[in-house]
């Protein structure tokens, strides 16, 4: 594949995935705020989606169909350019997904019987919107990262390890991402009261 091919590509995937982020941002919230969720059914919700998607990339492993043609052709050419290092990073992202579903559900589950029985999440748009915005550009630098990694390289052989170092790299930025988010919620409350 030419380079220009290559960033058309890499173009589409990142209008395509912040486009998915935000009807995804709208739909969920417009449907949490019109059904009138509990905390304890919005971690649920929250836990039955990233437990579909860990069971999905699971079932998908090796493979690089998909519904949309473009992303099947970056999926390739990313297998092709990462070798064997391609699966293992596709293996832990489906783990990671499974993980936090289960600790989203235990969370769920193990809330008190007060919080199960609130009347609705109260959902301060404004805040909901700066941890979004947050975590869209987390996502947008992380994929910038990856893509460069894997657009600059030559060889498969670069990759040796490329996985692992990714992984420790995503949980690194997740604990960044949750003790963040912690921070902001205190200084909202803070705030707000």
């Amino acid at each position: 594949m030419d380079n220009s091919y290559i960033r058309n590509l890499r173009v589409k995937q990142f209008t395509f995935m912040n486009l998915l982020f935000v009807v995804g941002f709208v739909l969920f919230f417009s449907l949490v705020d019109s059904l009138e969720l509990s905390n304890s059914d919005l971690q649920f919700v929250t836990a039955f989606l990233l437990l579909s998607s860990g069971l999905f990339q699971y079932s998908k492993r090796n493979r690089t169909n998909s519904i949309f043609p473009f992303v099947s052709r970056i999926q390739e050419y990313e297998k092709e350019k990462m070798g064997v290092e391609w699966s293992k990073q596709r293996k832990f992202s489906s783990i990671a997904s499974l993980f936090i579903g289960i600790m989203m559900l235990v969370l769920a589950w193990t809330s008190n019987a007060e919080l199960r029985q609130d009347d609705a999440a109260s959902l301060d748009f404004s805040f909901l919107v700066i941890l979004y915005l947050f975590l869209m550009i987390m996502v947008n630098v992380s994929l910038f990262i990856h893509n460069r990694r894997v657009d600059k390289s030559e060889d498969s052989i670069e990759f040796k390890g490329y996985a692992a170092k990714w992984s420790v790299f995503s949980i690194v930025a997740g604990i960044i991402f949750g003790v963040a988010t912690f921070a902001l919620i205190i200084a909202y409350v803070i705030m707000s009261s």
